[in-house]
């Protein structure tokens, strides 16, 4: 059978929902949880169904906190391509924001939001069945089997009980007064050691202190007043005696603070018996007097004794002990933070006088005995044979029963050790947090003293982070610090590490010799997030120049191949040197368009062989396979499998006549100013995309005198801003009858230098080990042709033949 609960209990109540503490109970939505959550507003009436084709909206609206003006654009884009929902509502619009809302609690876990937005019934299916991850004893409350007990109840109702479920364990007292009744109350509670037990002391104590009967009417000062007026009709001549429930709270109750003490003291209740013989006796003299036999007279006070005083006295002291204990519990937290700001201390002794007082005061409030009043005693002073003898022992009795140490400070010392073993424990985890943070080089400054507390300075960001996070619990900065020289240090190795060849450390700076390797070092420093809000006082930057010098070579040399030769110069009005080149159409076909600009690529082989045969200067070595995008130390050819190999039906683009000549040290380049700059790449790319992109050398071109050639066959030079020379010197074959071919002497040229020819014997040995691994094998005697017998393999040869790395690829069964 159900018990309600009484009105006054209150405080007394809240005391036990601390036996409750021993019981023990966040992620983002999953990518469907918004159509979910769509779904089922929609089904429940709440929104349109065409809200739902205004998802990209809702999306924005969420990720912006609902401003409509963030989602203006969303809105047009959605209009382009039709969408009905785009054209019917707006950012703005009261439907939509009222589905941003509830998805934004949803999505923040803030379920008392949900309820007061939709109710029970959407709240649970929000919470449980719209694909969120469950997070929160509040959460696992609603969506567990028990949350349909209190479904049912008005919203307050359930709002009171959500909130009791908002901490682990629940706020017990909150709940009893929710839903008024304690079985309910303890039904919903998690199970946990004891449960039973800590429950049934809730009736125990109810009945300890007059049961339903009692109020805030009927107790305290107005109660001992209303007992004052029964006893003065016992005094003066009335022969029924007062109801049980007043005796026992004028006779019984007084003393129920001492005998909570005999029991807080030891299990067995010393003191409990003699205690109770001393009321007892006067209780069946009163009782005898007024109308009842002897017998019964001493039954019903053995009722009061043994079914009300001495159970409601152990139960409450083991409410007590118990409370005592979860607030043991409560201090972890500030035992915490003890442990970080004492370090080194001997504060023991004071941590513990604070714990009792701290502990004592919150068990006054939670378990608030009745005072004792001396107005009792006064009436003593009206009795017609007054006793001075009896109003001492009267007002002797009244101090008795207010006990020092009281229960709340015995129930305290009872949980005073384990509160100390919490302390320890936070302690020793704080000692092993200095010794992970000792490793990773956080030491005590020097001069440090153990009257200074606890103090480290790393010699790393990371260390610093990991010290600021081990000992959150105090004044973390004022025990943490960096030293920012050693922390820079090895963040600029760490750098270092990271973009590999070229680059070193030196003074305040990472110095590197390629400048895709100076963007990379950039990116990576601006992507670098330090602890404690500190910013990088590294720099990046490039050392250019040698780097610059040899892709001037590079270009130089591409012309060369490409037949580009200067054929006169003179001073232009800036004091630099300005050229006319010839072009011979009809040569290699050379550049260099990669992000390495020391690297040449010839599309004509067999002119290429011959031009390269004719002049040492152009006998280059073949660039490095380059995974790491090192870059090449000098000029070389960077043609994995051409070298050797004619292209039969390679096609190129028709060059113009008349190109700028490339910038040599005896002849400056060019002016930018005929040509545009093209758009230099952005330094704000993800992480990798700087060690992406091409780079070039330094230089400049200047505007070529006037020169008659046919307008198509003009071309624009790069600028010495954009640096990309991989297109200079660069042309197609004429068309035929445009030229006549080369003589028969320059065909019947001797072939390269062996330098050249080993390089092309190693690139075609390394290809073919290669694709080997990959289930491709070389036809014999046939050039760079492969036949492959897996798909991955054919894959991975059609993606070399699209680089014109190798000619022919072939799937075999």
């Amino acid at each position: 059978m159900k018990r309600s609960l009484p009105v006054w209990p209150r405080a007394w109540l809240a005391a036990f929902a601390l036996v409750f503490a021993f019981a023990g109970s966040a992620a983002p939505a999953r990518a469907d949880t918004l159509d979910t959550m769509l779904d089922i507003l929609a089904k429940a009436g709440v929104v349109d169904p065409a809200v739902k084709d205004a998802k990209p909206l809702i999306a924005c609206l969420i990720q912006h906190n609902g401003n409509p003006a963030a989602c203006v654009d969303v809105k047009s884009i959605a209009e382009q391509q039709g969408k009905t929902a785009a054209k019917k509502f707006m950012p703005e619009d009261p439907a939509i924001q009222a589905v941003v809302g509830i998805v934004r609690a949803a999505n923040q876990r803030d379920w008392l939001e949900v309820l007061e937005l939709t109710g029970t019934d959407l709240l649970f299916q929000i919470a449980c069945k719209a694909g969120l991850a469950t997070t929160g004893p509040m959460q696992g409350f609603i969506c567990g089997g028990l949350f349909k007990e209190v479904a049912s109840l008005a919203k307050p109702v359930v709002h009171e009980v959500l909130v009791a479920f908002s901490s682990s364990p629940p706020d017990i007292w909150r709940l009893i007064t929710a839903v008024s009744d304690i079985d309910l109350a303890c039904k919903l509670t998690p199970d946990f050691p004891g449960k039973d037990e800590a429950c049934s002391v809730f009736g125990k104590a109810l009945a300890a202190i007059g049961g339903a009967a009692a109020d805030t009417a009927k107790y305290g000062a107005k109660l001992v007043v209303a007992g004052a007026d029964a006893l003065e009709n016992v005094l003066f001549g009335s022969d029924a005696h007062m109801p049980y429930d007043k005796y026992y709270a004028l006779y019984w109750l007084p003393w129920f603070h001492l005998a909570t003490t005999y029991c807080i003291t030891a299990q067995d209740c010393p003191g409990l018996g003699s205690l109770n013989d001393r009321i007892r006796g006067p209780c069946v003299e009163y009782f005898d007097s007024h109308n009842q036999y002897e017998s019964t007279a001493k039954k019903t006070c053995s009722d009061m004794r043994d079914k009300r005083f001495s159970p409601g006295a152990k139960s409450m002291a083991k409410a007590m002990i118990g409370a005592g204990e979860a607030h043991a519990g409560l201090m972890r937290p500030w035992a915490r933070t003890w442990a970080v700001e004492d370090y080194g201390k001997d504060t023991l002794a004071l941590r513990r006088q604070t714990f009792v007082s701290n502990c004592e005061v919150s068990l006054r409030k939670e378990f608030p005995f009745p005072d004792p009043d001396p107005a009792l005693c006064e009436l003593i002073k009206k009795m017609p044979l007054f006793s001075e003898k009896g109003y001492q022992n009267c007002m002797s009795d009244i101090a008795k029963q207010s006990p020092s140490p009281s229960a709340a400070t015995r129930a305290c010392k009872k949980a005073e050790g384990s509160f100390v073993k919490i302390l320890n424990d936070e302690k020793a985890a704080v000692q092993k947090s200095i010794q992970d943070l000792v490793a990773q080089g956080c030491f005590p400054p020097a001069g440090w003293t153990a009257k200074s507390g606890l103090k480290l300075e790393c010699d790393s960001y990371g260390g610093y982070g990991a010290c600021l996070s081990s000992l959150k619990a105090g004044a973390e900065k004022q025990h943490c610090s960096v030293n920012v020289a050693k922390a820079e240090a090895k963040l600029a190795k760490s750098l270092v590490a990271s973009l590999g060849k070229r680059c070193q450390f030196a003074g305040n700076a990472v110095t590197c010799t390629r400048p895709w390797k100076v963007e990379g070092c950039e990116s990576l420093l601006a992507s670098t997030a330090l602890p404690g809000g500190l910013k990088p006082q590294l720099q990046c930057k490039g050392n250019l120049a040698d780097y610059q010098a040899k892709a001037a070579k590079a270009h130089q040399l591409a012309g060369i191949l490409n037949g580009v030769k200067p054929v006169g110069s003179q001073v232009g009005p800036d004091g630099r040197k300005e050229g006319i080149v010839l072009v011979i159409p009809g040569e290699a076909h050379c550049s260099t368009p990669g992000f390495d600009k020391l690297g040449i690529k010839c599309g004509d082989v067999a002119r290429w062989k011959t031009s390269v045969a004719a002049d040492a200067a152009l006998q280059l070595g073949h660039c490095a396979n380059d995974p790491a995008r090192d870059g090449s130390d000098d000029p070389c050819y960077a043609m994995p499998y051409q070298i050797g190999q004619a292209i039969p039906d390679a096609t190129f683009k028709q060059p113009p006549s008349v190109v700028p000549p490339p910038s040599t040290a005896s002849e400056p380049p060019m002016t930018a100013r005929a040509f545009p700059a093209q758009p230099r790449p952005s330094r704000s790319a993800p992480l990798q995309s700087p060690l992406q992109r091409d780079a070039t050398p330094a230089g400049s071109t200047s505007q070529l005198p006037a020169v008659q050639a046919p307008p198509q066959q003009r071309m624009q030079a790069p600028t010495a801003r954009t640096l990309d020379w991989g297109a200079a010197g660069a042309m197609r074959s004429p068309p035929p009858g445009a030229m006549p071919p080369p003589p028969a002497a320059a065909r019947s040229q001797p072939p390269p230098s062996a330098v050249v020819a080993s390089a092309a014997a190693a690139s075609a040995a390394a290809l073919e080990r290669e694709l080997a691994a990959a289930s491709c094998t070389r036809a014999p005697a046939r050039g760079l042709r492969f036949a492959c017998t897996t798909r991955a393999g054919f894959d991975r040869c059609e993606a070399m033949r699209q680089q014109r790395r190798v000619e022919h690829c072939a799937m075999t069964r």
